[in-house]
């Protein structure tokens, strides 16, 4: 939709399958194609060669069947005559294109996904001809669902992966498009690190993706790695099943700029959960070697605030509530600036209030970590009615320093002056907000010192552990306030290619 907003020619693409893709806007109606990774066929050819000795009388016949509409015809009928007749000749068109624009070097066969990266070679090839600045391809390599023999499957597949990539990467850089060109290796789930009974594998959650391009800083390893494989290793959930750091929204982030998404409005609409993850995206700058965007509201000032609020029972913020409270913050912070900033929820902690009465008869109250209280015992009171609940959120708001005095020129704002107006601003609104929150009772707002902050700061790791707490709710915030920073236009250079 964006693409077509700001005047791109698109093409989206799937090779031997029909994956599930969001096409945006439903009203459009826009077409994913499915290509046969052996080639495009010829409709009629295909079709009617067994039926019939002369195959130029049968086209026409069938054509005008299908394109004549008449008064009685209903929309469905229309539609399938449509849908038919350009269907038909846009294959008849790529198959011509596609015959006619063979590999520039030896690329085998031999394998289903050589077969693909083949073709999609031959349709980067021929983007001028087909009018398509914007190629979007889709492949996929199944059989990986590893529960037993493990070890042999993957001496299987890694080198028919290897081989496709080796024979596309040259030929791309036979084409020139190289430099032009994304390739994105995912998985639909990870699997566990520890063995199922079957010498395989289990379904697990956290997985790792792979990229390479022309124009990729590559060699390197970004996110968060396990610190260890053992169960104490705080990604580990159980069983060998690690926790996500690292969200489908930060990487094509990134991606998207580079493809020409810049404008902040247009990446709400593209990635409308982005802003969940505060500063925690990658940008082109981070991933390609021309890259140039940062995250608005980033690269600037980092400041912590400890919200806690009364809740009615040992549990978390729910990703809605830590949207909400986030929301509030943020109508504060971009008024005190004029700019947007940012907000995330980074670790939560459920606090046992308690209370005793001592040998003396006084009354000894005391607050603690739920987890710390278990441990010493207090499962069996957690029902008493001198047991209260609070849940204390770490919330941390990105901005940039400077304000707008209201005719578009931006000034250096005070850090200890935002500092003060956020914190004194924060908690009267706040405490109204939870008020009408029928899941949240009392707020109180604390704040620590500023710190300037980098973010987002994905540099090669010179360790391998965590540098992030992770509490059972990762779930962030999100703000859908749009930015009053303008930006340049999406540039036109043609033919920036993602494949997944």
């Amino acid at each position: 939709d964006i693409f077509d907003k700001n005047g791109y020619s698109v093409s989206s693409n799937a090779i031997d399958d029909l994956p599930p893709m969001l096409g945006g806007d439903p009203s459009r109606a826009r077409v994913i194609d499915v290509i046969p990774a052996s080639g495009i066929p010829e409709f009629v050819r295909q079709n009617f060669v067994q039926r019939s000795s002369n195959i130029d009388e049968i086209k026409p016949i069938i054509m005008e069947l299908n394109a004549k509409s008449k008064p009685q015809n209903g929309l469905h009928a229309e539609y399938w005559s449509q849908n038919l007749v350009d269907t038909w000749n846009k294959s008849t068109t790529l198959a011509t294109i596609i015959k006619e624009n063979q590999p520039l070097t030896s690329f085998p066969k031999s394998t289903h996904v050589l077969r693909c990266f083949r073709i999609i070679s031959q349709m980067i090839k021929t983007h001028s001809s087909r009018k398509i600045n914007r190629d979007a391809f889709f492949a996929s390599l199944a059989g990986f669902d590893d529960h037993v023999d493990m070890v042999n499957n993957l001496k299987r597949k890694i080198p028919q992966i290897d081989d496709a990539f080796k024979y596309f990467r040259n030929e791309m850089k036979a084409q020139g498009n190289y430099e032009k060109v994304t390739v994105l290796m995912i998985s639909e789930f990870g699997r566990t690190i520890t063995a199922s009974s079957g010498s395989g594998t289990d379904h697990g959650w956290g997985g790792n993706y792979f990229m390479f391009g022309g124009n990729i800083k590559g060699g390197r390893i970004l996110g968060n790695y396990p610190k260890t494989f053992w169960e104490d290793d705080p990604t580990n959930l159980g069983r060998g099943r690690v926790m996500p750091t690292t969200s489908w929204d930060s990487i094509w982030f990134g991606i998207n700029q580079w493809y020409g998404i810049e404008d902040d409005e247009d990446m709400n609409y593209v990635l409308p959960n982005h802003n969940s993850f505060g500063c925690f995206l990658m940008t082109d700058k981070d991933l390609y070697r021309d890259g140039t965007h940062v995250v608005s509201g980033c690269n600037g000032v980092s400041l912590k605030f400890n919200i806690t609020s009364v809740i009615n029972e040992p549990r978390y913020l729910t990703s809605l509530e830590q949207k909400k409270i986030c929301d509030q913050i943020l109508k504060v912070a971009n008024e005190a600036t004029g700019q947007s900033a940012r907000c995330i929820i980074v670790g939560q902690q459920i606090i046992v209030n308690y209370s005793r009465r001592l040998s003396n008869g006084r009354i000894h109250t005391r607050a603690m970590v739920l987890k710390e209280y278990l441990n010493r015992g207090g499962a069996r009171k957690l029902t008493e009615g001198s047991i209260t609940f609070a849940v204390r959120a770490d919330s941390e708001v990105s901005y940039v320093p400077v304000q707008d005095d209201g005719e578009g020129i931006s000034e250096p704002l005070s850090v200890p002056q935002f500092t003060q107006t956020l914190a004194n601003g924060i908690g009267p609104v706040l405490q109204t907000f939870i008020q009408n929150m029928t899941t949240l009772d009392k707020i109180e707002v604390t704040t620590s010192a500023p710190t300037i902050s980098s973010h987002p700061s994905w540099s090669p790791s010179t360790s391998n552990s965590p540098s992030h707490q992770f509490w059972p709710s990762y779930v962030p915030s999100i703000s859908t306030l749009p930015s009053t920073t303008p930006t340049n236009m999406p540039t036109t250079i043609p033919s920036k290619v993602t494949t997944v």
